[in-house]
């Protein structure tokens, strides 16, 4: 269902200096709202951004979406230019539950007050329960939930942000009965981040998720053996190990009809290693890796491990413009710690970024001292959270620093000699 709307709050018009030459000054914005982006796929293309804001990947995404998840697509407009376009899901966000393994307690496996914390970390848990607005895309790292026209101010990007969201929030009332609590703005670099006027007139909170994992690619390795020999020693001797681990486990693209007959030792695969995690708020459905290959078939690509014929673990990728983008993995937890599969998943990816001549490989978060090894390093990255009740919006970030992951890392330097270009 498609409505179109003005703007029941005005966003402050840009100055006409600031202005394309062909729009004119404006009072007031429309927008357009859909929940299928397939019936305004051809406005929503019309502002360019990465393959992650495009209609062909979102409606992937649509086609196979995670368990109870909801879209809504928000275009806006000045007269009939579109200048915005904001990309939200909806999601049932129950904590105990996305808390997963992190949430049973074993005491003959920690200590008294470590088990304290993981009984106080349920309890809590157990409570929150509720619906969620996100800009963003919760199955990615990045910042993947809008694209504005270049000239728009800061300001006003910040105002056509809420409008957007109070606008979104109108449409589900209509059906969602106990209304939408939290509202979660995913996700910004240091650099990109909102403005303290934007959070304070908002009322929104501001805080760091675990770092984004990004390993520039040198112009001089050709090859992976030239990424190996610009290494320390020990971390050469320690990549030729863990590829020696493998013996006969091979590794191999599978082409679209493969990952649809496939579909269902992937999705266990994913589903074995996801919930090991220590947080995780969605699932992917269990068609989302063929529908992406289908529909994205230059750009998104499935690797496998084979181990006598069966496959005991996957990676997928994106190549997004020079930038190979990591994505979802799944593997055999024994065989892994046997044969150091994510391990070599890692190298893998490194060195389809060198065979491509791709000048970044972007890692994601989680696992960020295994990645660190293989020459990844950090990158801050940003959230904004806020929730509808006055009182539970003040207690947000104790909450949020009660149920992030807690990950003690050190970061590893491979590279005898390490340049990091600014991203």
């Amino acid at each position: 269902m498609i409505h179109c709307h003005k703007s029941q709050a005005p966003v402050s018009a840009p100055d006409k200096e600031v202005l394309q030459p062909s729009i004119q000054a404006i009072d007031q914005l429309n927008y357009t709202i859909a929940s299928d982006l397939r019936r305004i796929s051809a406005i929503w293309d019309v502002l360019p951004g990465t393959i992650f804001m495009s209609s062909e990947y979102l409606t992937c995404l649509q086609s196979a979406p995670a368990a109870g998840m909801e879209f809504k697509y928000v275009v806006i407009h000045a007269g009939q230019i579109p200048i915005a376009k904001l990309y939200f899901q909806i999601v049932h966000f129950n904590a105990a539950r996305s808390l997963g393994q992190e949430a049973s307690i074993e005491a003959d496996k920690c200590s008294y007050f470590s088990h304290l914390m993981k009984s106080i970390k349920l309890t809590v848990a157990r409570n929150i329960d509720f619906h969620t607005i996100v800009c963003g895309n919760l199955l990615l790292t990045g910042e993947n939930g809008w694209v504005f026209a270049d000239h728009l101010s800061q300001k006003v990007r910040e105002d056509i942000i809420e409008v957007a969201y109070a606008q979104v929030r109108d449409e589900l009332k209509k059906t969602h009965k106990d209304e939408i609590a939290v509202s979660l703005l995913k996700e910004k670099y240091a650099e990109a981040k909102l403005s303290a006027g934007f959070i304070t007139t908002g009322k929104w909170h501001e805080f760091r998720i675990q770092p984004n994992m990004l390993l520039n690619l040198e112009v001089e390795w050709r090859s992976f053996e030239d990424y190996l020999n610009s290494m320390h020693s020990k971390y050469r001797m320690r990549a030729k190990r863990a590829q020696k681990k493998l013996g006969s486990i091979v590794v191999e693209s599978l082409s679209e009809a493969e990952i649809k007959e496939n579909s269902a030792v992937l999705y266990e695969l994913y589903l074995e290693t996801i919930g090991s995690a220590g947080f995780n708020m969605v699932n992917l459905g269990m068609d989302y890796f063929y529908e992406t290959k289908k529909n994205m078939p230059d750009c998104f690509h499935v690797k496998v491990f084979r181990k006598d014929s069966e496959i005991v673990g996957f990676f997928s990728y994106f190549i997004n413009n020079e930038v190979l983008v990591a994505h979802m993995v799944g593997f055999n937890s024994l065989l892994n710690k046997t044969h150091q599969i994510y391990l070599n998943m890692l190298y893998q990816l490194v060195q389809e970024g060198i065979e491509r001549s791709l000048e970044r490989i972007n890692l994601g978060r989680t696992a960020m001292e295994i990645k660190s090894s293989v020459g990844a390093y950090p990158v801050d990255m940003y959230c904004y959270i806020r929730h509808r009740n006055r009182i539970y919006n003040k207690f947000a970030p104790n909450l949020i620093d009660l149920l992030s992951p807690q990950e003690d890392w050190l970061q590893r330097h491979p590279f005898k000699i390490e340049e990091r270009a600014e991203i």
